[in-house]
């Protein structure tokens, strides 16, 4: 079992997850050590430096902790893809935040082991420029390297909870609108 402590998610009395997002907070260190090599246009993946089982596993468990997050197959990747799918009351977030439906980030097979999310702009760009991720397909999306360690989980895992509460975001909600329009 590791040792990781899980950051919960900040809720709001209803039980969704408290609206806006402050990304004052989020600050990246620079990854450490070369990148891998990746491929971000068709079939997005880490080809080198995947992430150990154990790792994947544990990212896995916490993503299925949060409220309201289902883990399934990927709508838009490949099989072996675990995604991390939304409930249609909390997926209250822009259309950018999603993938299809409600799936708002997966991670790639055991082979590979790096994640892809649909991130905030602002975070994106944080990601890119300290060497954590690579812009990807669609658009707005982003390629996050795999976890080398307890260490990088950890940043992962803040990464994963920021796209969560992206997808989730009430305040992001169009004027008038009152749930998702997605299937």
């Amino acid at each position: 079992m590791h040792s990781l402590n899980r950051p919960e998610p900040d809720t709001a009395s209803e039980g969704r997850p408290a609206g806006g997002l402050d990304l004052r907070g989020l600050h990246l260190p620079q990854r450490e050590g070369r990148p891998p090599l990746v491929s971000t246009r068709g079939r997005v993946e880490q080809i080198t430096q995947s992430a150990p089982a154990d790792l994947q596993r544990v990212l896995l468990q916490m993503a299925a902790a949060l409220p309201g997050v289902r883990i399934g197959p990927s709508l838009v990747c490949l099989p072996g893809t675990r995604a991390c799918h939304l409930s249609h009351s909390l997926a209250a977030g822009p259309a950018q935040a999603f993938f299809a439906g409600t799936e708002f980030g997966h991670l790639h097979p055991v082979y590979d082991g790096s994640l892809h999310l649909m991130l905030p702009a602002p975070v994106a760009e944080q990601v890119i420029a300290t060497g954590w991720g690579a812009a990807s397909e669609p658009e707005g999306s982003v390629l996050v390297f795999a976890p080398r360690d307890e260490a990088e989980v950890e940043i992962v895992w803040q990464l994963l909870l920021t796209a969560y509460r992206h997808a989730a975001s009430a305040q992001t909600r169009r004027p008038g609108h009152d749930g998702p329009d997605r299937p």
